[in-house]
């Protein structure tokens, strides 16, 4: 969707290229469940590599994944990446979120206010989810940086998921490289690995 490339001239973190994405709206990938051949389940787990474009204090909260689009009005939950700030809930700093709404109500989590991802290098996150009883845990380069619950506003997600935005709103501007999607809880130990980029972090 959008003029996002896989390219060449952007060198991965862990690949010859990365996925691009220009931040400029209706500019993202998605991954319909037909290609995983399975919804990842009700526990499920999401790890990838983000190079976010260096900025000091972002002007929007900009969607690493999700599952809910404009269409579904917005029934479902959002990775995000510069969420808003908890104390101001103005978008001021560059902080893991994650979001789940029904499209009446939602709730936010965030990221202490030190963990903070404004270099523009590259940084290894993940999001570990139990949609059963809304625990969400995200972790940044291996660091547990949020350990809380949230409503259990997940929605169906039929139409897979969205990397990188969600319709024309809130898109990551950066490269992103190994995207994964596992079905289960992934161990702090499992995300470590991965961040080191160890092969035998890979879930079975």
């Amino acid at each position: 969707h959008g003029p996002y490339t896989w390219s060449a001239g952007v060198t991965g973190k862990v690949s010859d290229s990365a996925l691009e994405l220009s931040g400029a709206p209706g500019v993202y990938g998605a991954i319909n469940y037909d290609v995983l051949e399975q919804d990842p389940g009700d526990q499920f787990s999401l790890a990838t590599w983000i190079s976010p474009a260096a900025r000091t204090l972002p002007d929007t909260t900009q969607i690493l994944v999700a599952n809910a689009y404009p269409g579904t009005h917005y029934v479902g939950f959002f990775w995000t990446l510069s969420a808003l700030a908890p104390d101001a809930m103005q978008p001021r700093d560059c902080r893991l979120g994650f979001l789940t709404s029904d499209g009446a109500s939602e709730t936010r989590v965030f990221g202490a206010a030190g963990d903070l991802i404004t270099d523009g290098r590259w940084h290894h996150v993940a999001v570990v989810v139990d949609k059963a009883t809304g625990r969400v845990r995200c972790y940044a380069d291996g660091n547990k940086v949020i350990d809380s619950v949230v409503e259990t506003y997940f929605g169906s997600g039929r139409e897979g998921l969205f990397v990188g935005g969600s319709g024309r709103d809130c898109p990551f501007k950066g490269a992103m490289d190994d995207v994964r999607i596992y079905s289960g809880l992934l161990t702090k130990d499992q995300i470590v690995a991965l961040s080191r980029q160890r092969p035998a972090a890979v879930v079975e």
